[in-house]
C-alpha cells in the first residue's frame, strides 16, 4: 500500500477495529424424550391366612433368584419375621391369650421388611430396565407401566471447562436428588457408565464433559415412598 501525503505530511491512516466475539460454550436442547417407567408394586391380600402366603412366597421366590444378590433386609432376617408372624397367626387360631396384638406386631414388621425389599427390587429393575418385568415378577412382586407423567421442571446448564450445572424445581417432602446421563439412548445400561453422586441440593455440577459430545441427562427425586420416576431426557450438544 502506498502511503499517502497531504502537505508534503505523510498521512495517518486509522484502520477500524475488527471486534471478535469470545468462544462459548453453548448448550442447544435437541430432543425431550418420554420413556415408559415400569414400577414394581406390591398387591398384598387382605385376609390374614393370604397375606402369610403371599409374604411366604416373596422370600421363596427371592432367595432362589440371582437377580437379588444384596436383599435389605436379608433372607435371614425376613424369613426370621415372617416365622414371627406365622406363629402368631397360630396362636390366634388357638385362642391363646393376647395372641390377637401379637399377631399385628408381627405383621406390621412383615409388613415394613416387604415395603422395603420392593423399594430394593425397584433400583435393580431401574438398573436392568430390559429385564425390568422379569426381576419384578421373580421377586413375587407386580409391575405398573407408566407411559406418561408430569414433566418436571429440570434444566442443563454448560460451563466453561466441560462442566454442566443440573438444576431441577424444589419439591418439598424430598429427602435427595438423583441425576444420571448418557451418550447412547439405546443402551439401557449406558445410564451406569458415568455415575453421577445423588445429592440434597436440587442443583449439581459435573465435570469431565469434551466439548463436542453429546449427552443426555435426566432427573428423579427421592422421597418417603421411594424414587419418583425419571424426569424428561434432555440431550445437549456442546459447541466451543
Amino acid at each position: 500500500m502506498k502511503t499517502q501525503y497531504k502537505n508534503n505530511k505523510p498521512l495517518k491512516i486509522r484502520r477500524k477495529k475488527r471486534h471478535f466475539e469470545k468462544p462459548s460454550l453453548v448448550a442447544i436442547i435437541l430432543m425431550t424424550v418420554v420413556q415408559p417407567y415400569i414400577e414394581v408394586v406390591l398387591k398384598i391380600p387382605g385376609k390374614i391366612a393370604d397375606k402369610l402366603l403371599y409374604v411366604k412366597n416373596i422370600h421363596l421366590l427371592m432367595s432362589a433368584s440371582t437377580w437379588f444378590p444384596t436383599p435389605d433386609p436379608t433372607m435371614v432376617l425376613y424369613k426370621g419375621h415372617i416365622d414371627d408372624f406365622d406363629q402368631a397367626v397360630g396362636n390366634v387360631k388357638a385362642k391363646v391369650a393376647n395372641s390377637e396384638s401379637v399377631q399385628k406386631s408381627t405383621w406390621e414388621i412383615v409388613h415394613l421388611d416387604t415395603k422395603t425389599l420392593r423399594n430394593y427390587v425397584q433400583t435393580i429393575c431401574n438398573k436392568n430396565t430390559a429385564h425390568a418385568e422379569e426381576i419384578a415378577l421373580a421377586a413375587g412382586m407386580s409391575i405398573k407401566t407408566h407411559t406418561h407423567y408430569n414433566v418436571q421442571d429440570f434444566t442443563v446448564k454448560i460451563l466453561p471447562g466441560g462442566k454442566v450445572k443440573l438444576k431441577a424445581k424444589s419439591l418439598n417432602g424430598a429427602y435427595s436428588n438423583d441425576w444420571q446421563c448418557t451418550t447412547n439412548l439405546t443402551d439401557p445400561m449406558g445410564w451406569y457408565a458415568k455415575i453421577i453422586d445423588s445429592s440434597l441440593q436440587v442443583s449439581k455440577i459435573v465435570e469431565g464433559f469434551t466439548p463436542g459430545t453429546q449427552v443426555h441427562f435426566r432427573h428423579r427425586y427421592i422421597i418417603a415412598s421411594g424414587a419418583t420416576e425419571w424426569s424428561q431426557i434432555i440431550s445437549v450438544y456442546i459447541i466451543k
